[in-house]
């Protein structure tokens, strides 16, 4: 089994480049952070990639990993959504 290696991720702001009040703000206007990336193997570091992003600002997160990783990945944090849209390269061929 090979395993998908790297992260990929970014960040999105207030399109209008505006302070957002923290008591009337909704989820998501303080950025969000989409991480690609990730393996049964490797669950390590999408979560860090997002988690990190969410520590310094970002509120909404989304990690977009394979369907062994998932679990793992949803277990080290309820505030990311996990997505298990991927495939593991072996089962691609």
């Amino acid at each position: 089994m090979v395993p998908l290696v790297g992260c990929w991720f970014r960040i999105g702001c207030p399109d209008n480049g505006d302070v957002v009040d923290e008591g009337s703000s909704h989820k998501g206007q303080h950025g969000k952070v989409s991480v690609i990336g990730g393996s049964a193997a490797y669950t390590g570091a999408p979560y860090f990639a997002a988690y990190s992003a969410m520590q310094v600002g970002a509120d909404y997160g989304n990690v977009y990993c394979t369907k062994e990783a998932a679990q793992a990945i949803k277990s080290y944090s309820p505030e990311l959504v996990v997505f298990p849209v991927m495939q593991e390269q072996s089962e691609q061929q």
